[in-house]
């Protein structure tokens, strides 16, 4: 037999748990809200029960006009109301005017269990009486030494009532099929990058490497399980709230989605670079670009940007010359501070660019600066993934300028902020 790939092995397993934590979550949700309904219901018949026990109570006995008064003619027509006494015998039943010849009715399911805890409930039982199949809900008065019980026909409007709402299947659905479509891409990224490792690294690097994304996916992964069970364990949740859990479910859905894009782009520049085409580019242009997609950005910050840009040809991938700019200008907009500015300069020297991107923020720790072109490397890690960062961006700032024929190196401005100087072959 022929042996399964690493990558459908580890598909495989992951798939089982999403669909074993899927099926489980909506079998605990159906069961949880079809409890709700009967309880609901429950609740409706033993108030009927009550108001027969003062219908009991009444001087006037179980006559029409008593009834009427206490419960109301409409849920006369409705409910089969009977009354037993505690040999279990039927004193009294609105449905059947020969209760006298009815059979004893101690050994009834709810008639038992109402002597033993004060109420009891039976759902889609047979009447031995109508034949009919009922909800019956019993209800034990000791003052009167009765037991009363309610019972409302099993029809279709009573279905209807006990049948639980499809939203949540479909919802869990729909995730399952992003999370694997998510998952499917991240499984085939991330194997193919063990398998290269295999043969460049030692056991230990490939260890650290799991390790690392492992503990990247556990925190969305942790955030919408949490929502999920959630939701399915609290029936009483506002809308307003359940929407909230489900936006939430999505931001987090999103970050793993971004961790897999970011992952698929380091692993092309590493092994596959010849994935990324290459055309004339304007420097200028493309900077542009990213200044406008996060104009909004810096201005919500009270931010300037500077450039200083002469006409720049490259011939590069415009694509990895728009993240390098995006990247240093979202690291700077989340790092350097409100109210600070940002200078981005381009030196023609021969057939390479320098480049200078820096802010005069706060700067970093100098301990830090070895370490940020590291993957999955964050200076504030809470406060990073809060607002979305996978860790990667100036790991594929640095992959990207090596695509380009160059290097960077970052260091603390001594009037304060941040400096990252880089180079860029022209062609």
């Amino acid at each position: 037999m022929k042996r399964l790939s690493l990558g459908t092995q580890l598909y495989i397993s992951i798939l089982s748990l999403f669909l074993i934590f899927a099926i489980g979550s909506i079998l605990v949700q159906q069961y949880s809200e079809r409890q709700h309904h009967r309880a609901m219901i429950d609740e409706r018949l033993q108030a009927y029960n009550n108001q027969l026990i003062e219908a009991i109570r009444n001087k006037d006995g179980l006559t029409e006009e008593s009834l009427e008064a206490h419960i109301g003619s409409h849920v006369l027509d409705e409910l089969r109301l009977t009354v037993i006494d505690l040999k279990g015998n039927v004193i009294f039943d609105n449905i059947s005017k020969d209760y006298a010849s009815m059979s004893n009715h101690l050994d009834r399911e709810e008639v038992q269990t109402a002597l033993e805890k004060g109420r009891g409930r039976v759902i889609d039982r047979a009447s031995a009486t109508t034949n009919s199949e009922y909800f019956y809900s019993a209800t034990y008065s000791p003052e009167d030494e009765v037991i009363v019980r309610s019972a409302l026909p099993y029809d279709a409007n009573l279905s209807i009532q006990l049948s639980t709402s499809t939203f949540y299947v479909w919802f869990v659905a729909v995730m399952m099929i992003l999370l694997l479509l998510v998952l499917k891409s991240f499984v085939n990224r991330v194997v193919s990058r063990i398998e290269h490792r295999k043969m460049l690294e030692n056991q230990q690097v490939r260890r650290e490497l799991t390790q690392n994304i492992a503990h990247e996916l556990k925190t969305p992964i942790t955030s919408v399980k949490a929502y999920l069970e959630t939701l399915i364990s609290e029936d009483d949740l506002p809308v307003a709230l359940q929407k909230d859990f489900l936006r939430k479910s999505l931001s987090q859905t999103q970050l793993l989605a971004s961790l897999v894009r970011d992952i698929s782009v380091i692993n092309r520049l590493e092994y596959r670079p010849d994935f990324y085409e290459r055309e004339e580019a304007e420097l200028g242009e493309i900077v542009a670009s990213v200044l406008d997609d996060v104009a909004v950005h810096l201005e919500q910050h009270d931010m300037t940007c500077h450039c200083d840009i002469p006409e720049a040809e490259i011939v590069g991938n415009k694509q990895l010359l728009y993240g390098i700019f995006r990247n240093m200008l979202d690291n700077a907009i989340l790092y350097a501070g409100d109210g600070k500015n940002i200078e981005i300069k381009v030196v023609d020297a021969g057939d390479m660019y320098r480049c200078t991107f820096a802010d005069n923020g706060k700067g970093v720790p100098e301990e830090t600066l070895p370490h940020l072109f590291d993957r999955f490397f964050r200076i504030d890690k809470g406060r990073e993934r809060a607002m979305g960062s996978t860790g990667l961006g100036l790991s594929i700032v640095k992959n990207a300028i090596n695509f380009h024929g160059g290097e960077i190196e970052a260091r603390n401005l001594p009037e304060g902020g941040l400096c990252f100087e880089f180079t860029l072959k022209k062609k």
